[in-house]
This record gives structure tokens, sequence and C-alpha cells, in this order.
């Protein structure tokens, strides 16, 4: 078998992965099996682009597979029904009673057996089907090949339960979840969908496996109580934040919009990392611009205690266009940021995306006044005076906000630009009120400021 490799392809075979994966596994101690008697038992299992590599070894006994390109087996496993021009299939199977080899090409477009039965070729009798038929199984458990015409030969002939049976009995997390995923693509009920999940879910150990796989439920029956149940008790079992988010946003990007709640509330049970709850929001808001926040998005929200995270994320959301409604819900949930310099960056975010028509919301100015550096406080009022639709209103309600700034050279600051922005802005109710919290030098500076833009 050494020159196998010679042989190239360029089409993956079904069920190859195209990542490199190898898995070598010895057991600590010699074990003893009726056919191979005592040895250690060892299994390498490989697999990159289009090629595929499994040895299985114990005491006297050896298997060995290597695949290349397309090579499909017969639903009874006992031949291959197509083989790609780059095709090619060998097992060797030495100690268990007959010593046999295989190698199967194609040839004129049809499957074409070279065969060996203790070292002598033969003819590709039955016996050696039933060998085949034997191994083959086997070989798929172990490799996926041929995963999705097995899967449609297991329902055909038991219907799901065969399927379910047939992922309980494979052992590894990345083949479990091809036949699940394989599964999923047959069925049209969304009970058939519910009861897949509801047996094969506990199975799958891998986080990324799993959460592939719950990633192929189709769309439209996520407005169904129970493929979501399913999910839902799928998702539990997923301990990565990262996978779960990449869960819901492959739902995002096709669901109904009906279903999006449905599907920010699962994450916001399950993701506990605020970065992931975050690049999630940040997500669905880049899917569905247009569509108006469920309950659901504010309810994730409230399960962020960092301060950045949820500032990029309110940030992010009143970028867009958003009823005057929604940007007050938006600042409401931002009351909880206590970080001065978080604060500060989302109400510039506002500041900077809201329509000069639109009158900033009363959430703005509560916000405003709960931060309590001077300096920032300052330039969220210089960043509101040159905003477009900065008019009398929205300087008195500024004014109002910042009565509890206590810094001298801040608030004549604040006046000075207010001046700039309103030449009568000294007839603003509260211009008089924020004046006198200020020293006589100051409020001299400003007097005669206002008197020089009054003159002109």
């Amino acid at each position: 078998m050494s020159n196998i490799w010679q042989h190239q392809g360029t089409q993956v075979g079904l069920g190859v992965v195209v990542a490199v994966l190898m898995i070598g596994a010895i057991e600590s101690s010699s074990t003893y099996d009726e056919e191979c008697g005592w040895g250690w038992p060892r299994t390498t299992n490989r697999s990159w682009d289009n090629r595929h590599e499994l040895i299985r070894e114990h005491g006297r006994c050896h298997f060995e597979l290597r695949l290349e390109g397309e090579v499909v087996p017969a639903a009874d496993s006992r031949g291959f029904v197509r083989v790609g021009n780059d095709g090619l299939l060998e097992i060797e199977d030495r100690g268990r009673g007959t010593d046999r080899w295989l190698r199967v090409t194609a040839v004129d477009n049809e499957p074409s057996y070279a065969y060996k039965v203790e070292g002598q070729e033969a003819a590709f009798d039955d016996a050696g089907r039933d060998w085949l038929a034997e191994s083959l199984p086997q070989i798929q458990r172990l490799t996926g090949v041929g995963a999705a015409e097995r899967v449609a030969v297991l329902l055909e002939d038991g219907g799901i339960a065969a399927v379910v049976e047939e992922i309980g009995e494979i052992r590894r997390d990345r083949i479990q979840a091809l036949y699940l995923r394989e599964l999923l693509r047959h069925l049209e009920e969304p009970q058939e969908v519910a009861e897949a999940l509801d047996e094969t879910v506990w199975e799958i150990g891998s986080d990324q496996e799993l959460s592939r796989a719950l990633a192929e439920v189709p769309t439209e029956f996520l407005l169904n109580d129970s493929v979501m149940a399913a999910i839902s008790k799928g998702a539990q079992r997923i301990g990565s934040n990262e996978q779960l988010r990449r869960l819901a946003v492959a739902h995002l990007k096709e669901a109904p919009p009906e279903a999006l709640p449905e599907i920010l509330d699962l994450a916001a049970d399950e993701i506990t990392s605020d970065y992931e709850m975050a690049s999630l929001l940040k997500e669905f808001l880049e899917l569905h611009p247009q569509t108006p926040l469920p309950d659901a998005f504010f309810d994730a929200v409230d399960t962020m205690g960092s301060d950045s995270p949820t500032q990029q994320t309110l940030s992010a959301a009143v970028s867009a266009d958003r009823t005057d409604q929604e940007v007050e819900r938006l600042l409401t949930a931002g009351l909880t940021i206590s970080s001065d310099n978080e604060q500060m960056r989302l109400l510039l975010a506002v500041v900077e995306s809201f329509p000069s028509e639109a009158r900033l919301p009363d959430a703005f100015f509560r916000a405003l006044s709960t931060i309590e550096s001077d300096s920032l406080q300052r330039r969220v009022a210089e960043a509101t005076m040159v905003w477009p639709g900065f008019e009398r209103e929205t300087a008195t309600r500024l004014l109002d906000a910042l009565l509890g700034l206590g810094s001298d050279h801040e608030m004549a600051t604040v006046l000075e630009t207010l001046i700039r922005a309103l030449p009568d802005a000294a007839s603003l109710p509260g211009f008089e009120r924020s004046l006198a919290t200020v020293s006589e030098y100051h409020q001299e500076q400003i007097q005669e400021m206002t008197g020089r833009i009054n003159a002109k």
C-alpha cells in the first residue's frame, strides 16, 4: 500500500473533512480479544484535503483503510455505487481469520475491484462482499464516508429511529453531528425535527459540532415551540459562549422576523460572556437594521454587567434609524453604565446620529446628569451645542442637566460655547442660575463676551 498516495484527486469525497484531524489512542495496558489475542489497542484516524487514513491494531490484528476522492458505498454496504475519477479505496484486513485486501478504483466510470485473499488474487465474490458489508459500517462510523447516502437508506428502512440508533453507535462527535445534519435535511415536519434533536443532542459532546448541527435546523421551524425547546435543550449542553453566539447568528441570518425574539431570548438565557453577547447583538443590528427592537433585545442588554460591551451595543443601536421611543428606551437601558467615559461615548453616539428635526429624548439629559466627571460632561455639552438641531429648548434642558457641574472652568467653558452657539443665550431660563455658580472672574469674562457678541 506504499504507493497509494501517488493517485492524486481534486474533489472532496462525501463525508471526508477538509481540516486536518488526527486521533491516536493507546490503551495503558494490554487487553485480550478472542480474534486478535493480547495486545495494546491503537487507532489512528487522519483526514486532510480529500484523503483519509484509518489504522486499527490490536494484538495480531491489523486493519488499514486509505481513501481518496469520491467513493460512495451501496445501500447494502456490499459494494459501491459510484467511484469518482479521482476516487480510490484500499482496505487491508489481517489477523482476523482470513487475511483480505481490497482496492476499488474507477474504470470506465464504473467501480473496479482488485481483491486478494491470503495474499492471492481472487474474484470479488459473495464472501468478499459479506466481509465488506461487515467492515464498511464501522468504516463509515469512523470516517463519515457516504453519510448522506447512509442516512437516506436508514430513513427509508427504519425512519428517524434507525438514524438515531446509528448515531448512538458512532463514537466520534464530528461524525455524529454529520449524521444529524444529514438527518435534519430530510425532515419536513417540526415534530420530526424536535424528535430528532431530543434523541440525539445529548450524544454529541463537542460544543463546536453540536452548535453546527443545531444551526442546520430549517428556519421555517424556528417558530415551533417544540423545535425551539429542543434547540434550547441542545444549547444548554454547549459550554462555549463563542459557539452559542455562532449558533444564534446562524439562525438570525435566515429566521423570519417573528422568530427573532425567540432566538435572542434563547441566547440571553445561555450566553454568560458580555463580550459574546455584545457581539451577538451588534450582529443582530447589522443583519436586521430596519427591524424594530424587540423586548428580547433589551432583555439581552440587561444580562450584561460590563460597561464597555453595554455601551458598544447601545451605541450601535442608536446609530441606526431608530424611533424616538426606541432611543429613549436605549438611553434608559444605558443608565446602568457606571463608567463616566462609557456613558459619554454613548451620549456622543446619540448626538452624532440624531436627526436635526428630532427632539433629544429626556433620557439623554438624565444620563448626562449622571456623569460625575466635569470635563466629560462639558465634552457632551459641547457636542450637543454643535448638533444641527440645537436650539433654545435644547439649551434650556442642557443647562438643567449640568447643574451638578462643579468646576468653575468647565462651567464657564460651557457657557462661553453656548453664547457662541446662541447669541441670545443670556435670556434663557437657567442661564443666570448657571452663571451664578462660577467665580466673579469667570462671570465678568462671560458678561464681557456676551456684550461683544450682542454689539455685533
